[in-house]
């Protein structure tokens, strides 16, 4: 739905989606599966194992963590890379404390008390451009960071390196619980201030909806993609 969303705005259609998925373990564009993944881990816990669109590292998905994506023309404040996550992340920021916490930008990063809670990526075409954030809102409960290759000793990926930090959660930091309702609450708050547009809530087109559908059989589900490096 992401690159579906890119294609849109590629047309001049802008949009922000909230969502969370699944547990699923997510490489970047350029990363291997292979020097990123404990499999064995992953299928045990029933974790979904994709590769997105943009680059960065690998990142854990589950349902306490909420996913914010935003496809919009290249313009303006965003007509580069730096000022695209300069923009969008205090968009984000801004939302976090909103909810409470004393959140700071740290180039890409969200943190909170030197913990991080966001992290984000961004890919672009013709035009267009896709920020993708994550958000730790809730603690999943089990150790799930050590399906991932870059928290173990030997890690030493052939290509784009995942860079592990400390993190926390809102929940945590907050010490009551957070729900992933209540953080998109507060960043559409603050992104109805910059981008009004986005923020008026309308289901996905057909077309975005068709397209999605093509790119899950024909990109994003096939193992071609997935084990592309």
């Amino acid at each position: 739905m992401d690159e579906a969303l890119l294609s849109s705005a590629v047309q001049g259609r802008g949009s922000v989606r909230f969502w969370v998925s699944n547990l699923a373990v997510v490489v970047g564009r350029s990363q291997s599966v292979r020097d990123e993944v404990r499999e064995d881990l992953a299928e045990e816990w029933g974790a979904t194992i994709a590769r997105r669109m943009s680059g960065g590292g690998t990142v854990l998905h589950y349902p306490g963590n909420l996913n914010v994506s935003v496809a919009v023309p290249v313009r303006g404040r965003a007509a580069s890379v730096s000022e695209t996550f300069d923009f969008y992340g205090e968009v984000v920021c801004r939302g976090l404390r909103a909810v409470g916490v004393s959140a700071h930008r740290s180039g890409t990063a969200i943190l909170v008390a030197e913990a991080k809670v966001s992290g984000a990526a961004q890919a672009r075409r013709a035009g267009g451009l896709l920020y993708h954030s994550t958000v730790l809102v809730e603690p999943e409960g089990r150790s799930i960071a050590t399906i991932l290759r870059a928290h173990s000793a030997g890690y030493a990926p052939r290509f784009a390196a995942s860079r592990p930090a400390a993190t926390t959660t809102l929940s945590d930091a907050l010490g009551r619980r957070v729900s992933p309702s209540e953080v998109v609450h507060a960043i559409r708050s603050t992104m109805s201030i910059c981008e009004a547009s986005l923020c008026e809530e309308a289901a996905p087109s057909g077309d975005e909806v068709s397209l999605a559908a093509e790119l899950e059989i024909g990109k994003y589900g096939s193992e071609r993609w997935t084990r592309l490096r």
